[in-house]
């Protein structure tokens, strides 16, 4: 019991952003506000090149996992909207709708 108590005691702390993933309220709420948000990162498929430089800048990966499969909005409430992924892409293919 207090191997794993340790273990997510240094995951916390070492962890990226660990603590606003998991034990933040904000994050919750700001997942909750996203649902009706107006303001979304949309992807064009047709545009990209696969360059992947998007991911590899953003923040929370997961949030744009149709990058080179389909044409879709971020929809998730992990995106926090700071559009580096939109000022990376030298294929205009992610845009503020």
């Amino acid at each position: 019991m207090l191997q794993v108590l340790g273990f997510c005691s240094l995951y916390t702390f070492l962890s990226p952003r660990a603590i606003c993933s998991h034990f933040c309220p904000l994050g919750a709420f700001y997942a909750f506000i996203s649902r009706f948000d107006l303001l979304k990162i949309k992807h064009d498929s047709d545009k990209c090149t696969n360059c992947y430089e998007c991911i590899r800048i953003c923040l929370e990966k997961q949030v744009l996992w149709m990058v080179g499969k389909e044409n879709a909005s971020v929809k998730s409430g992990e995106c926090i909207r700071c559009a580096r992924c939109i000022e990376v892409c030298n294929d205009d293919t992610l845009n503020f709708n």
